[in-house]
């Protein structure tokens, strides 16, 4: 199991969410947590903004501790209570981290949550769309990343 120093204080990681008002499919998409992260979720995962909100502020829950799991440079990957991620997976991720393909690209977890991760904040549409395209789920693959 992964220890409590493993676990990111919320004072180390920037909660500031951005709201795209104007854009309702960006607004309705994603969420955005500090300037080097992104999570994508998908239709299945049907994880709302609100409980996104409610959770970000319940850092002295137990319940944040086995729903999330901060990863170092400040990755974030979030479950969703239908995806079924076992920490085994996520301990996997952390024994990877030096992998320069799984820092600097995408990790797919299960069909119903899509983390993306950018060093610099410079999510690339192309690989974004790439990895879109291998899935089946047609409704995800019309929602594409859209600077």
């Amino acid at each position: 199991m992964l220890s409590k120093n493993t676990l990111t204080t919320q004072a180390q990681i920037n909660y500031n969410v951005t709201y795209q008002k104007k854009n309702k499919r960006l607004r309705s998409r994603h969420l955005f947590l500090s300037d080097r992260l992104v999570i994508v979720r998908s239709t299945r995962a049907n994880i709302r903004r609100t409980k996104f909100e409610s959770i970000l502020n319940q850092k002295k829950n137990k319940r944040l501790q086995s729903r999330h799991l901060f990863l170092p440079d400040r990755l974030v990957i979030v479950r969703s209570t239908r995806a079924n991620i076992r920490r085994t997976k996520f301990e996997s991720i952390l024994n990877q981290k030096k992998n320069k393909r799984l820092r600097s690209r995408h990790l797919f977890l299960s069909d119903r949550l899509v983390i993306v991760r950018s060093t610099r904040a410079n999510i690339r549409r192309t690989k974004f769309e790439s990895i879109l395209n291998q899935k089946k789920n047609k409704r995800l693959r019309s929602r594409q990343y859209n600077p």
